[in-house]
């Protein structure tokens, strides 16, 4: 990555030389592919048993259970890719972590709540877009809880903000040399994948979200502030939300 976009404290030319010989367009092309792959693996179920592809569809959170793995298949795939042309860890944001910052995270993720969502609404009302879609369920079980918490609230944004902050912001901005830029890009392609599983309600907020944390992942150059908030986001969405109000 360039002396502007580095991730660690110091980069070195070795980094800078490895993130920069990367495919950064084919990174971007790769980052839809979690999309694609639930879909396709949707039809195909249909395919071989129609019954069981239709009990996933109908639980509420069996469509995001199965684009949360196919995130994590694509960042394993991404990531022996890279580990083979010698990435690290920190090559991707898992670095500088510091405590003070979990609290600039925490006051993002109460202004994304609080503030963007409320506004992303009032926009997307006035444009006349159908209501968000895929946040309004019941939690009826402590298995519904626990899935909630550990695939939605955990597991998904981790496997999220290394594809999309990590693979594809950390290249692009190794690539462009601009961080506003990559953060421009990245933020366009984020909001487009969500239009399936959201809408375009839900693309919208995304849209307005997304660069909070991707001006956390460039100021603080890492990964974990990020995941903080999108921790706190999808845990308000999927957790409290249908808790208490729903």
């Amino acid at each position: 990555m360039g002396k502007e976009g580095a991730l660690t404290d110091v980069p070195t030319r070795s980094q800078s030389d490895f993130l920069l010989s990367q495919l950064s367009m084919l990174t971007s092309l790769v980052t839809f592919l979690p999309v694609l792959l639930t879909r396709l693996l949707f039809e195909v179920s249909a395919l071989i048993d129609r019954p069981l592809s239709a009990s996933i569809r109908a639980y509420p959170l069996g469509g995001f259970i199965v684009y949360v793995a196919c995130v994590w298949l694509v960042d394993g795939v991404g990531w022996a890719y890279l580990r083979r042309k010698g990435a690290t860890w920190r090559d991707l944001g898992f670095t500088n972590f510091h405590l003070q910052d979990m609290g600039w995270a925490v006051l993002t993720a109460l202004v994304g709540m609080f503030v963007v969502f409320p506004m992303s609404q009032a926009v997307a009302g006035w444009l006349g877009l159908p209501a968000i879609q895929g946040i309004r369920y019941h939690l009826e079980s402590p298995a519904d809880l626990l899935i909630a918490i550990s695939i939605c609230a955990l597991i998904g944004p981790l496997g999220e903000e290394i594809l999309y902050r990590g693979f594809l912001l950390g290249l692009l901005w190794a690539k462009l040399g601009r961080a506003w830029l990559a953060g421009l890009l990245a933020t366009g392609i984020f909001a487009i994948v969500h239009v399936p599983g959201f809408g375009m309600a839900g693309a919208l907020f995304i849209l307005l979200w997304t660069p909070l944390v991707v001006i956390l992942f460039v100021w603080r150059r890492s990964i974990y502030p990020p995941y903080v908030v999108h921790v706190l986001n999808n845990a308000f969405a999927y957790v409290l939300v249908p808790l208490l109000w729903l």
